[in-house]
């Protein structure tokens, strides 16, 4: 017996907002917003936990809505090296020379991942 092939995923992107107090995870498709949720920053005492906890918010959006993520972009505040993708200072959230993209792609399966300036 011949089995159906796997219905194909549709491809979505991961937009964070890192801000002074919560931080935004949206799941964005086709220039619309399919699905967000957001959490407050005083939870986490440590970018890396507070990364573990973006991934696994953009990863259940994605499971929830039937998606895959593809690339993904961060806002933050503070300092940053765009080319890099490390914040460079962010004293308010305790980042100092953290790589960010980087640590944002690992903990999301490799997808590719930039950040900007909040203030862009």
């Amino acid at each position: 017996m011949e089995q159906a092939p796997a219905a194909r995923l549709e491809c979505a992107d991961v937009v964070v907002d890192i801000g002074g107090t919560k931080v935004l995870v949206v799941l964005a498709s086709a220039g619309a917003i399919v699905a967000e949720t957001f959490f407050l920053m005083s939870d986490f005492d440590s970018p890396d936990a507070l990364v573990a906890h973006i991934a696994t918010s953009a990863q259940h959006l994605a499971t929830t809505n039937r998606f895959q993520l593809r690339r993904g972009i961060a806002a933050v505040p503070g300092t940053i090296d765009r080319a890099s993708g490390t914040v460079v200072r962010a004293a308010n959230l305790g980042f100092r020379e953290y790589p960010l993209a980087a640590q944002l792609s690992q903990n999301l399966g490799g997808i590719p991942f930039e950040i900007d300036d909040d203030a862009n």
